[in-house]
């Protein structure tokens, strides 16, 4: 972590805070479908600078999650995520994705399906898509950071280079080539299959809306017509007074149900049938207008079914053009019009903000509060917009139960039309379809990590083996131990085993040859290269072997009479044949288990283990015998005389040292008595 770095703490701070209103920012798909960051900057922040910062970090990441949808459900998810994994990765060494992907499937995914299903009452399908959008978003975020951290710790800060495993790079660039693309891929499609469904949405609302705007068109224009021409047709024939008549205009124009003849002083001149209800209060009527005709609010009977009230002027003829302005005023029934035309996507509110469909309770309804609240506005252009109920508890619930509107004011009549799209009959398909598609991203995300864990294992087998295998090489090839090689298919791999079994066998056949020249340097220590007896440092290691067996030893010391005259007359290479043969000479004689050497010169010693003073003086006398016959070398006839001290051990002496000295005085006393003889010492 880089925290070893020993970054200021203000920094660190910085960073946290910085991460932390990162936290709030998701990418939208869906209504409720977003994918989070933040997870993937609590994880980098914990491989940079530890748990205490993390953790922070997790905290202020689960209460953004609340925040943006709304319950602690998802909080409690996003937090038990970063505990799990950390415990995962540092109890079990696993790394954070494989924990991760373990944490979703053991509880993750079970945890955001039952409490979407059963504590938000989601459908089956929008909390699956829930649960395994939560799941592929978690373990991305995981990849992504440590992507990112791969790429600060190795590309940045090369002064705090970090080593790199070669499974992490194979197994992250596999993630990465797989998930990566089809992550963006479904991101696309589900932010593009989002956008066309609100497109398609907005065009059935608009469909609808110019449907019912075309047929209130119709209606009114029949209304305003037949009521304006058959009182025209009443009052040019001056029948207006005939309730036979006005009766016959109720019947001629649809849905009229009242009928009253107004002077400019809305008073009433004529009127049909006698027991008006609708039309007896003078301030329900809309406004007089001598070009157009008007309409009213509208208004319920006892029935609470809605009718208008409509004026049209009537046409003056050229006889009473002088005379004072006429209108004829119309009970119009609505519920004729709403049956025949309307339907439940379409209603019309009018110039106060009432429903013709229906008396609806404003302070009960969210949906109708927001109409008037747009109506208020006094906009008299088309408008479009999507609302959502506020109460449902999750965004994904609001989108479901979410209304497109489109409405806009009548060129007729000062009413508004106002047509509603459902998203509910929508929401199935399009969430059907996203779920195949985060089931098949989710397959994904199994198979690149199967594929990743299978890939990576199949490469760095061969090279763990061989991790192994040179694991102490050249101590086993000392040993000579049976290595066995490891078996692969991959040519660089296999080209790496091969030189490692070149070196290997290189490097046996070096230690053999340090063996042997081990051997033959063991050789030199205690052997005389000349003769190939044993020097005196071997002469006194065989002196102490046969002093630990406990044998009773005694020792010949021989030295050559007049040698170094062979030598001045000679030469050292016949004197050296000659100390050859001598030493030829004396190996015959001794007894097995005796051990002849060289002690330098012309001085040999033999050592006799278990010998008597009587067996010491034969074997002396076997010595002078065997040179009795000369030496013949290069064509010189050479006579020799040894001169002998024999000594035993123990009774003159208790070490090697000793003995010698014993030997050696012997010796000297045969040379005084006239060479050529054996002397025992102390005799």
């Amino acid at each position: 972590m880089l925290s070893k770095y020993h970054l200021p703490r203000w920094i660190i701070y910085i960073i946290l805070v910085g991460s932390g209103a990162a936290s709030f920012y998701y990418i939208p798909t869906l209504f409720g479908i977003d994918f989070l960051i933040g997870s993937f900057l609590t994880f980098l922040l914990y491989r940079l600078f530890g748990f205490r910062v993390a953790l922070i970090h997790s905290i202020i990441f689960a209460y953004a999650t609340f925040y943006i949808w709304g319950h602690i459900y998802g909080s409690t998810a996003m937090l038990l995520e970063f505990l799990t994994v950390v415990f995962l990765y540092k109890k079990f060494r696993q790394s954070l994705i494989m924990a991760d992907m373990i944490y979703w499937l053991l509880f993750g995914i079970p945890f955001i399906f039952l409490t979407y299903f059963y504590l938000l009452d989601l459908s089956l399908i929008d909390s699956l898509i829930v649960a395994l959008k939560d799941t592929v978003n978690g373990v991305v975020n995981i990849l992504l950071a440590n992507l990112l951290l791969f790429t600060i710790s190795y590309f940045l800060l090369k002064k705090h280079r970090q080593k790199v495993y070669l499974e992490d790079i194979i197994f992250h660039t596999i993630l990465i080539f797989f998930l990566i693309p089809s992550l963006a891929l479904l991101l696309f499609e589900m932010s593009s299959d989002s956008a066309d469904m609100q497109r398609q949405i907005q065009s059935d609302s608009q469909e609808g809306y110019e449907e019912a705007q075309n047929q209130l068109n119709i209606w009114l224009n029949e209304v305003t017509t037949v009521l304006s021409s058959q009182g025209n047709f009443i009052y040019s024939a001056d029948r207006f007074e005939n309730d036979d008549y006005l009766g016959m205009l109720t019947e001629a124009v649809w849905g009229a149900e009242e009928v009253v003849l107004l002077d400019n002083a809305m008073n009433v001149v004529a009127s049909y049938p006698e027991n008006r209800k609708h039309t007896m209060d003078m301030s329900d009527y809309p406004e007089l207008n001598p070009d157009q005709a008007r309409y009213s609010p509208f208004y319920y009977d006892e029935a609470d079914e809605p009718y208008v009230i409509v004026t049209v002027p009537l046409s003056k003829s050229d006889e009473n053009a002088d005379e004072e302005s006429l209108y004829f005023a119309a009970s119009i029934d609505m519920n004729e019009w709403r049956q025949l035309y309307s339907n439940d996507h379409t209603t019309v509110f009018d110039q106060t903000g009432k429903q013709m469909n229906e008396i609806v309770d404003a302070d009960d309804n969210q949906f109708y509060q927001s109409i008037q609240r747009t109506f208020a506005q006094g906009n008299n252009e088309e408008l479009s917009f999507l609302w959502m109920p506020s109460d449902e508890g999750t965004k994904i619930s609001n989108w479901k139960n979410a209304t497109y509107v489109t409405m806009g004011v009548n060129e007729y009549a000062p009413w508004t039309v106002t047509s509603t799209i459902s998203t509910s009959p929508y929401h199935m398909g399009l969430f059907t379809q996203h779920l195949y598609r985060l089931i098949f991203i989710s397959f994904i995300l199994a198979l690149s990590i199967f594929l990743s864990t299978v890939i990576t294992k199949k490469i760095l087998r061969p090279i763990r083996e061989l991790e192994l295998i040179t694991k102490n090489l050249p101590e086993r090839v000392r040993n000579n131990q049976t290595i066995t090689w490891p078996k692969t298919r991959l040519i660089d791999i296999q080209l790496l085993i091969i030189n490692f079994r070149r070196m290997t066998n290189k490097l046996g056949d070096a230690f053999d040859e340090v063996s042997d020249q081990k051997s033959r340097l063991a050789q030199l220590a205690k052997y005389d290269p000349l003769t190939n007896l044993q020097n005196r440092l071997g002469i006194e290691e065989s002196y102490l072997a046969y002093i630990e067996d406990g044998s009773s030893l005694s020792a010949a010391f021989m030295d050559l009479d007049h040698f170094k005259d062979i030598n001045d007359t000679l030469g050292h290479g016949i004197g050296d044949q000659v100390l050859t043969e001598v030493a030829n000479r004396l190996k015959k004689v001794s007894p097995e288990g005796a051990t002849p050497g060289r002690l330098g010169g012309d001085e040999f010693i033999v050592l006799l283990p278990e010998t008597n003073e009587e067996k010491l003086r034969k074997f002396g006398e076997r010595v002078l015998k065997a040179f009795e016959a000369p030496v013949i070398i290069e064509g010189h006839t050479i006579h020799l005389t040894p001169s002998i001290g024999l000594a035993p051990v123990p009774a003159q002496g208790n070490d090697f040292k000793t003995l010698v000295q014993h030997a050696d005085t012997a010796m000297y006393e045969s040379k005084r008595n006239g060479k050529n003889q054996a002397t025992v010492f102390g005799n």
